[in-house]
């Protein structure tokens, strides 16, 4: 109970003894009414109306009080009291001189959390302010009350916690029957007069298409967000900035595919309503296949999955996208990594983590390229009619998805297409070149057309390790600086 402050300006601490003069002053004491609902329903809003209207009426027809107005909250829960934006303007005025005593239905209206009903409690009553607790009958003026209700705030915040329990069950038991749980969802919304979910809103669905296919081609979350902002589209609510989170959010989201995956997040306190991701150990998760209409593929959802899960796939804090581990070092065959060269310019390239070789970005894309085009539709075709399972669906893939005029790599169907890629050791001729081991069953080996003598693997691992050390150097040399020198006043 101690951890619980309540502060207010100190021009506005009012004392008992300086507002009973008031009330001698002006005869009358100040009665104001506090109300709220703990949901939204038609009934609830009936009850919260009548409470009103009844308080207004009891009040104005005392002749020893003066109505100091109907404080409320509808719909809000009671658990929290900062979250009920009329109960904290009560508090104000309160504070402010403007109300002596506050009557209000029980003490699980004004405040299921015992600590902060308490709390509330005693700072009014310290300021010269009582409450009345009709249903407990219980008035804070008295000097008996404070045990009594701090007994009776227990069993109201016990009341809280069984309701949370039973309506969690509830819910848990509709999910289980494949019942939905309507949320939300930009792209979708829901006929409240039918009661129809998870109708598509094409104007929304394009946008869904558009950032699922500028991702899937190679552009990050946050080149996608730059992209809408470009074009003028507005977020889900409504903003003019589209940020890499967001974009990531509405990748990930299942939803898009058309599955409903229900309890993904779970409450774990009915007080502070804190939540956490569930991550199936906690309690069940329910998943339901194609349960509404989806406005991108299954396949292109998952691809996109494969490329997040792979450009989150780091090692040594290096960056494994988009060829992952496809990438063989010719020297000891581990997978390779790419990573910002230093060395002559900022680029990008492959590097074996444990051996001098270090290939730029560039030639191996242009590797790639050219592996495509010396593809042998004909060799396809033969593979496509008379190969194991896996390679006939692999050269259907290969034949459906790029076709013979492609000329772009598209690193998001290489994973489908390519096993992996070995390097030739670069000291020769011979030597320069890159095998791309399909996974329809056979082998394309073209040559990198790197520079010998500028770009050799083995020199330039070298060069950019030297060029890394000056750069750290230089960066710890900056930093001596910095802190050496004094601050100007």
């Amino acid at each position: 109970m101690e951890n619980i402050q309540i502060k207010r300006p100190r021009n506005q601490r009012r004392n008992s003894v300086e507002k009973e003069h008031d009330r001698e002053a002006k005869d009358k004491i100040r009665v104001a009414a506090y109300c709220r609902v703990s949901t939204d329903s038609d009934q609830q809003e009936m009850s919260f109306e009548t409470q009103v209207e009844v308080y207004q009426k009891k009040i104005s027809e005392n002749p020893d009080w003066e109505f100091a107005g109907v404080y409320s909250d509808e719909g809000i829960t009671g658990t929290k009291a900062e979250a009920r934006p009329g109960f904290q303007k009560m508090i104000k005025d309160a504070e402010d001189g403007k109300i002596d005593r506050i009557i209000t239905k029980s003490i699980s209206r004004f405040a299921r959390n015992t600590l902060d009903c308490i709390a509330y409690v005693r700072h009014l009553k310290d300021i010269g302010t009582t409450i009345l607790f009709e249903k407990e009958n219980i008035d804070t003026g008295s000097s008996y009350s404070e045990m009594l209700l701090t007994v009776l705030a227990a069993f109201a915040q016990e009341e809280s916690r069984s309701i949370s329990a039973n309506i969690t069950w509830g819910v848990r038991k509709r999910f289980e029957e494949g019942q939905e749980r309507w949320a939300h969802i930009y792209g979708y919304r829901k006929n409240f007069n039918t009661g129809e979910t998870y109708i598509i809103v094409e104007e929304e669905a394009k946008v869904i298409r558009l950032i699922f296919d500028l991702y899937e081609k190679e552009a990050s979350t946050g080149k996608v967000g730059k992209e809408l902002d470009r074009r003028g589209i507005l977020t889900p609510l409504g903003r003019t900035h589209w940020n890499a989170n967001l974009v990531r959010s509405v990748l990930i989201n299942d939803k898009y595919c058309g599955d409903l995956i229900q309890q993904r997040y779970v409450t774990t306190d009915h007080l502070t309503h804190a939540f956490v991701r569930n991550d199936g150990e906690e309690v069940p998760m329910y998943c339901i296949r194609d349960h509404h209409p989806a406005i991108v593929s299954r396949k292109q959802f998952n691809r996109v999955q494969k490329i997040l899960a792979c450009r989150n796939k780091r090692q040594n804090g290096y960056d494994t996208y988009p060829l992952g581990d496809k990438l063989r070092c010719p020297y000891c065959g581990k997978p390779m990594i790419q990573k910002k060269v230093l060395v002559y310019k900022q680029s990008r390239g492959w590097v074996c983590p444990d051996h001098n070789f270090l290939i730029f970005s560039k030639y191996v894309k242009d590797a790639i390229l050219a592996a495509y085009h010396n593809m042998s539709w004909e060799k396809l075709n033969g593979i496509a009619k008379n190969g194991t399972k896996q390679e006939k669906e692999a050269a259907e893939l290969f034949m459906k998805e790029i076709g013979e005029n492609f000329q772009k790599v598209e690193y998001y169907w290489a994973d489908d297409l390519i096993d992996h890629i070995d390097f030739g050791l670069h000291k020769d001729k011979q030597t320069r070149t890159m095998t791309i081991h399909w996974r329809c069953g056979f082998d394309t080996t073209v040559p990198t057309n790197i520079d010998p003598v500028k770009d050799d693997p083995e020199k330039l691992a070298i060069a950019d390790k030297k060029s890394f050390e000056n750069y750290k150097q230089r960066e710890k040399e900056k930093r001596a600086q910095a802190e050496s020198t004094p601050e100007k006043s």
